[in-house]
């Protein structure tokens, strides 16, 4: 056990002798003496390292460092350098709260702001101003996207809202009004926001010439997103955010805005949030992106950290599906979560990378009547879902059973995206490959491979020649883009009585509402490298040379042990930045 003081023994000194131990070096070791006399180490006690001639107390390095207001949580442990040689290394939980994050982040939503106006005044105004595409481009190649692939993206994404059927719609974020014309002979009346006044000048003006239904119950606000300044409570019945969040600087803004939205939809109503980018999706989205752009003999070890370089420059804001999750939990009001693949059959970034939202808002009945609500249950709780993986069906095997079988429902778990079947088989490449194998190897290997994976677009396009009626979700306990899909027989007069939206999809076995861990940090770079000039000039007034790290990792959170503890051998295998 640990001595009230500690000290180390002299082997000099009889165990018998009426001479007490004397104090010598205190080491911050725990020992014991052998029958022999001499001492056998057992564990550092104290947090300290000897640094040359010194012996560093890491306790008030890492005291200091909880000093700074943007410094959550500090942990101070030695390293080797690649040279081999020894140092301080300072790992760092950042406060997210903190002025200068904050500040980072208003500054975020002015450049984007900025950005878009520069965008919006310095292109020509387009042949079809009800089809304005400004700004739209490929991350492959840079340039425009096709009219093709834009037209298929804005058809979709307007099919999605029409089925909600919106009559007093708000859209935040309307930009150059893609979606807004196709919407509007649909509406009693619509109120398009967004912070670029540059954009709403513009769709001021096409008001003069175009001649569309609805136009003239248009009301355009310049507003950023989370403004909800005059809106009356329940004043939509329909609230869209489509191709927005992306441009949010955090997800406490998004949270903000969705709370927002909250309170101005009615009871019954819906909030559409489309083309929302993937966060377990990302790393995909790089490696397919960087593949793209990589000739044959470039190395897996420097495909892997262009990689990681994109990362850390990312400026753009990425959600976890399971997000949606936890904030009906959050939030009562909330009654049902769909997360789907995006609609289209070209195969492009936002079709394999992005999704959509909706979320149900519960009717102003509250609680739907107990005796109808168990009359369904039986239905929508007896759903068997078979697990996809186990048992791959190809497409045709499943629109054979649909014909020939005719079951009153299919109902499948982890079914393989069949639209990011290169960017999984990238990846694992990446995992397994030797450092020295090239992007040509890969590309003879992806050439090779065969996969049963189903393209969700393919099993939309087969319930328009059978009688099924179809729903999806991505599945919320993979991080592989795999979804669930449910197919309900339209004949069967059983099934057929009960909403599709009855039937629940499967659940993560568990969620929290630690928001952060469900996003990325886009101004995680920026922020790093003005928080480590701070801190080494803020150290540097209160600590000798000797006790300065020499390097500083920046972390979402501190790995630990089973017991709780920090867990050292974790952050010695990270890689110091």
């Amino acid at each position: 056990m640990k001595n009230e003081k500690r000290m180390s023994f002299d082997p000099e000194l009889s165990i018998q002798s009426e001479h007490r131990i004397q104090d010598t070096d205190l080491t911050g070791d725990l020992g014991r003496c052998l029958p022999n006399a001499s001492l056998e180490f057992i564990e550092q006690l104290d947090h300290q390292e000897k640094q040359g001639a010194f012996r560093i107390e890491l306790d008030e390095i890492e005291g200091v460092l909880s000093q700074h207001p943007a410094v959550k949580e500090s942990f101070v442990m030695e390293r080797e350098n690649p040279a081999g040689e020894k140092q301080l290394v300072a790992y760092l939980v950042a406060n997210l709260q903190d002025d200068a994050l904050q500040a980072l982040h208003t500054k975020q939503v002015s450049l984007w702001q900025a950005l878009h106006d520069k965008s919006y005044n310095d292109s020509p105004s387009p042949a079809d101003p009800t089809f304005n595409i400004i700004g739209w481009d490929s991350s492959y190649t840079g340039l425009p996207l096709s009219d093709e692939e834009m037209q298929e993206c804005v058809e979709t994404t307007v099919e999605k809202i029409l089925s909600l059927n919106p009559q007093h719609l708000l859209e935040i974020g309307c930009g150059t009004g893609l979606l807004m014309y196709r919407i509007l002979p649909h509406c009693v009346d619509y109120v398009g926001t967004d912070f670029s006044k540059i954009a709403l000048q513009q769709l001021e003006e096409s008001k003069r010439f175009i001649k569309i239904k609805g136009l003239e119950h248009t009301t355009l606000l310049t507003k950023q997103a989370d403004d909800f300044e005059g809106f009356e409570a329940q004043a939509f019945d329909t609230v869209i955010i489509n191709s927005v969040v992306q441009y949010f600087p955090c997800i406490d803004y998004l949270l903000t805005v969705l709370k927002g939205a909250l309170k101005v939809v009615k009871p019954g109503g819906a909030i559409f949030i489309g083309d929302v980018r993937s966060l377990p999706l990302l790393k995909a989205y790089y490696a397919s992106v960087q593949v793209y752009k990589a000739v044959d003999f470039v190395t897996r070890s420097k495909l892997e950290a262009r990689i990681r370089e994109r990362e850390q420059l990312e400026e753009e804001l990425a959600i976890d599906p399971v997000f949606f999750v936890a904030l009906k939990q959050a939030f009562p009001e909330i009654s049902r979560v769909n997360i789907q693949p995006k609609r289209g059959l070209i195969r492009n970034e936002m079709t394999r990378f992005r999704y959509d939202v909706i979320l149900d808002i519960q009717g102003s009945e509250g609680i739907r009547d107990e005796s109808e609500e168990k009359g369904k249950r039986p239905l929508t709780e007896a759903i068997v879902w078979e697990d996809w993986e186990q048992k791959p069906l190809a497409l045709l095997e499943l629109a054979k059973r649909l014909i020939c079988q005719q079951p009153a429902y299919v109902a499948l778990r982890h079914v393989g995206n069949g639209r990011i079947t290169t960017e999984i088989k990238t990846l694992e490449w990446l995992a397994t490959a030797d450092d020295d194998e090239t992007v040509g190897d890969l590309r003879d290997a992806l050439v090779e491979s065969e996969s049963k994976r189903i393209d969700p677009e393919a099993l939309w396009e087969i319930c328009l020649d059978v009688p099924y009626d179809i729903d999806m979700q991505f599945s919320l306990d993979r991080a592989d883009g795999c979804y669930d899909v449910l197919l309900r027989n339209q004949l069967d007069s059983e099934f057929a009585s009960v909403s599709l939206s009855e039937f629940q999809f499967p659940m993560p076995p568990s969620v929290h509402q630690n928001w952060h861990e469900y996003a990325n940090h886009p101004l995680q770079e920026q922020f790093t490298l003005q928080l480590l000039s701070e801190l080494r000039d803020f150290m540097k007034k209160k600590l000798p040379d000797e006790m300065m790290p020499k390097a500083f990792v920046i972390l979402n959170a501190f790995p630990l042990t089973d017991q709780g503890k920090i867990d050292r051998g974790a952050l010695a295998e990270g890689v110091i930045q």
